[in-house]
């Protein structure tokens, strides 16, 4: 999901060089919206977004919480930025690495940014 419209096409561009099918798709649309309504469950929850109104990375939390109810056990949240994201990933990183939430969580460095793994 990418919240802007020039940035999903290009998105999805990209995404039908790599899958003619259609199977992957790229929406121009609100990420919390979208997990709010989901009706399946969400094994897989990757979030690398910039929220609006000056939230930036903030926004992680935003799209976790509304995620969560249908993240099953053994699902996976991963975050992007986890290192390089500063303050406003603290308040994700706190709560996927509460262990009332998540059964472990881990930094995983890749790149600069960071990756945090998450397991429900």
């Amino acid at each position: 999901m990418e919240v802007r419209e020039e940035e999903a096409a290009r998105a999805e561009r990209n995404v039908r060089r790599i899958d003619p099918t259609g199977v992957a798709r790229v929406l121009g649309t609100n990420a919390v919206e979208v997990v709010s309504e989901f009706a399946e469950p969400i094994n897989l929850l990757y979030v690398d977004a910039d929220g609006h109104s000056g939230s930036g990375k903030g926004i992680y939390l935003d799209i976790l919480e509304a995620a969560y109810p249908r993240i099953p056990q053994g699902g996976l949240a991963l975050a992007h930025n986890s290192l390089n994201g500063g303050p406003a990933v603290e308040q994700y990183l706190e709560f996927v690495r509460d262990e009332r939430n998540f059964r472990a969580s881990m930094n995983i460095i890749l790149d600069i940014e960071g990756l945090e793994v998450s397991v429900k």
